[in-house]
């Protein structure tokens, strides 16, 4: 039957998530979409709907479900029926709203990954990070490359990655997006995966959860 070609990756900020969704959509020869730099880039420009979004993002909270739902759903309408998603649904109604445009636009269920990496862990990737948020890549300060290999952009850290606003996003995921497991764990729809072990242990985890 093959690998599913709808997939949601979920996890706290720091959890691979960016990494692991742009693998598995050149595994898959899918489109893959990072919220979270899709979010950042809006800011960036300047424009209305930007500005709105920075004002969640400095101080560490999600951006509203109508903000990231009118954005994601024009991206998906853009792409054909197969994608990898990351950093979306964040909150329930999220999910219920992914769902219903998935079944309107009469396209399959989309399968849920879920990366899980314990908070100790978590605050020495994201202190330790450094990317570039137009392609959502990510390496370690010891390891990144003096400019970003797919768009030749600047790679530095994150504005919204020192650890205190970290714990404010940290919190924030606890409480909108964990609620999230129960909704694809009762359909069936969810895969664990535990999110520690170099990026290769991880991936192939991933694989194998996508093919039970």
């Amino acid at each position: 039957m093959g690998l599913p070609r709808q997939i949601l990756l979920l996890g706290p900020p720091g959890a691979g998530k960016g990494t692991h969704a742009k693998r598995l959509g050149r595994h898959l020869d899918v489109a893959s979409c990072s919220t979270g730099s899709v979010l950042r880039l809006e800011e960036s420009r300047k424009t209305e709907l930007g500005a709105r979004i920075h004002r969640y993002l400095k101080e560490g909270n999600f951006v509203p479900d109508d903000l990231v739902l009118e954005i994601v759903c024009n991206w998906l309408r853009s792409v054909d029926a197969e994608f990898v998603l990351d950093g979306f649904p964040r909150t329930l109604p999220q999910g219920d709203a992914l769902d219903r445009f998935l079944s309107e636009t009469q396209r399959p269920a989309a399968t849920a990954v879920y990366l899980d990496v314990p908070l100790s862990l978590l605050e020495q990737r994201v202190a330790n990070r450094v990317g570039c948020d137009p392609c959502s890549n990510v390496w370690s300060r010891s390891q990144a490359p003096g400019h970003c290999p797919d768009c030749g952009g600047a790679v530095s850290p994150r504005g919204d990655d020192s650890v205190e606003l970290y714990r404010a996003r940290f919190a924030e995921y606890q409480r909108k997006t964990l609620p999230l497991l129960p909704h694809y764990e009762d359909n069936k729809r969810l895969r664990r995966i535990c999110g520690q072990g170099s990026p290769e242990t991880v991936f192939q985890r991933i694989l194998t959860a996508l093919d039970s």
